[in-house]
């Protein structure tokens, strides 16, 4: 009783009483309240009182009316007709904001004196200790208190911003932004609130969360809060700078998640056994001639992808061996996607024995098809422009820009053998200018093994992504990059792509290619634009500055005070050593 007078009322102070040596519990500073009525409070509540009924009494609540109204669902139906119309109220929570929206309540009175509450257009599961049927003034009244002050459930507060979903896939809950002001302080949270929210928190007890809520918490609670490990170690920390107590912790972690793993991986197993079913031999010799006699038409009308995999199933377990099996072009490139993406992944979904699927092998034979030369290959370009149309590229898509970085390579010489003929692979190959210019440099014509690829890769406005040259180098010089750069920008025109903008690191050979666009001015205040030179558009050079922090790191971790360091950096007479950080780690 006390807990339901403290939330309908809340500036009441309870206290005690000594009353004929009995001591009683009191409460004071409640306020009186005027009953909602039409000021006959003696008979029975009907609807021809809701039509003259005060609202200046409500309004005091903060209730708005809206009227009467009619019931959509009701309109096409005639199984509820005294649920076709009935007498709304709005009440606007500007407290508390949520996804960028205003707590609205909403309360609805039938013509058969029932009732219903709303919390942003959702229906509130909760019992609020209310008659279902008003009969009565005094239940009116109380109905209006109790849907003003009852708490909105808000969830659970979590620092991942994603759904949570049930075994089967579906959506059970969902992040919101939550913005509340309390005494002039606005206070931002991220919450999360399952899908089958009561929407209001109980009369009788204080609870954080309704029950839906709370128990979505236990359940998910843990992988919503994204915090780390208890430990205080991240999976993203350096074995080289742990100590042992983290380097012990760190390996404890990982024989959980194994076990945890192995654990989650039988269970699956089991919950596949129960719910397998053993067929008879003749419902087994029923059900396969059904599969095979089936109209494929009828699976979707509207699918053609759909209706190709079952054709591709049938066809393919209907083959006497995996030697015989012939695939469709869209299966190959379907498969050759998940391929590339993860091998891993595709291999378990393979032998998971769900779906019957192409080999690695066989996706390995595709992808190689397409003979990858060093520099500038047609076929690539022609290979580019049709995997543009067959995603249905945008105009806008066919603009965007070059990304380009060298990487190290382990330098290693192989032989090629084409036709029977062998061919050496693993040598620097930058075309016939850059060979001709270390001609005249050297005096000699030589052949040195790359130990770098520089390698370009187009991105365009919308997301298009797609790799279309490399070069073996050793460090590719600035002079060189200029002219591999715009030959690959005039390159691309002929297949339609615009080029607009460069990304690169932040390494030496890299920023003198970039000042060589602006002749001797500053990048930084010509903003990194200059002209293309083949369509006199603005060309943008941007640098991620993630290479100079490595540079940076690299140089403290080799900085030591022993006589075989390679560096020994200082700042005036305060010496720069890796030790001191890796303490302080």
């Amino acid at each position: 009783m006390g807990m339901l007078v403290r939330r309908l009322f809340p500036s009441v102070q309870d206290g005690r009483l000594s009353f004929n040596g009995k001591r009683c519990g009191i409460y004071s500073n409640l306020t009186k309240r005027s009953s909602v009525s039409t000021g006959d409070n003696t008979g029975q509540l009907s609807w021809s009182h809701l039509e003259s009924l005060d609202t200046t009494v409500t309004g005091a609540l903060g209730w708005l009316p809206c009227g009467l109204q009619r019931n959509p669902t009701t309109i096409t139906t005639t199984c509820a007709p005294d649920k076709a119309l009935y007498f709304q109220w709005l009440y606007v929570d500007n407290t508390c904001t949520f996804n960028q929206q205003k707590v609205t309540r909403e309360l609805r009175i039938y013509k058969d004196m029932s009732w219903d509450f709303f919390i942003v257009n959702r229906m509130s599961l909760r019992d609020l200790d209310m008659p279902p049927t008003l009969r009565s003034h005094q239940e009116l009244s109380a109905l209006f208190i109790v849907t003003a002050r009852v708490q909105v459930c808000p969830g659970f507060h979590v620092l991942s911003r994603r759904d949570t979903k049930s075994r089967r896939g579906e959506v059970i809950g969902r992040a919101e932004d939550w913005t509340r002001q309390e005494n002039g302080v606005i206070t931002n949270s991220l919450m999360h609130r399952s899908v089958k929210c009561e929407m209001t928190l109980s009369l009788r007890q204080p609870e954080f969360a309704c029950h839906s809520c709370a128990l979505l918490k236990r359940q998910c609670g843990k992988d919503l809060f994204g915090c780390l490990p208890t430990t205080g170690i991240s999976k993203f920390k350096k074995e080289s700078i742990m100590n042992d107590e983290q380097l012990k912790l760190k390996i404890l972690q990982e024989r959980k998640h194994k076990v945890n793993g192995i654990k989650r991986e039988h269970r699956l197993r089991e919950t596949i056994r129960e719910e397998m079913i053993v067929l008879t031999e003749d419902t087994h010799t029923d059900i396969k001639s059904i599969f095979d006699t089936s109209n494929s038409s009828r699976l979707c009308e509207e699918n053609n992808d759909l209706i190709r995999m079952w054709e591709e199933q049938v066809k393919v377990l209907k083959s006497k061996g995996p030697r015989g099996r012939r695939w469709h072009p869209k299966m190959i490139r379907m498969c050759l996607s998940v391929w590339l993406r993860s091998p891993k992944a595709y291999e378990e979904l393979k032998k998971s024995g769900l779906l019957c699927l192409p080999s690695g092998r066989l996706l390995s034979m595709y992808k190689n098809n397409a003979e990858s030369l060093p520099g500038l290959n047609d076929n690539f370009l022609e290979w580019m422009v049709k995997e543009a149309e067959r995603k249905k590229l945008p105009q806008e898509g066919w603009n965007g820009g070059i990304i380009l970085d060298e990487m190290a390579i382990q330098e290693d010489l192989q032989l090629k053998f084409v036709n029977g003929e062998a061919e050496i692979v693993g040598l620097v190959c930058l075309g016939e200018l850059n060979a001709d210019m270390q001609t005249l440099i050297s005096g000699t014509e030589q052949a040195s093994p790359a130990t770098h690829v520089l390698q370009m890769l187009y991105l365009g406005n919308t997301g298009f992504r797609f790799p279309f040259a490399h070069w073996p180098t050793r460090e590719v010089d600035p002079a060189t990059l200029y002219t591999v750069f715009w030959d690959a920008v005039k390159w691309l025109r002929k297949g339609g792509f615009h080029v607009s903008y460069c990304g690169l690191d932040g390494g030496q050979a890299n920023r003198t290619f970039v000042s060589m666009h602006f002749k001797g001015k500053d990048p930084v205040k010509e903003k990194f634009t200059t002209r293309n030179l083949f369509t006199y558009e603005p060309m943008v050079f941007y640098m991620d500055p993630w290479h100079n922090f490595k540079k940076i790191r690299n140089g403290i971790e080799k900085s030591t005070a022993s006589a075989k360091a390679t560096r020994d950096l200082q700042i005036g007479d305060g010496k720069i050593q890796w030790r001191d950080r890796k303490s302080v780690v």
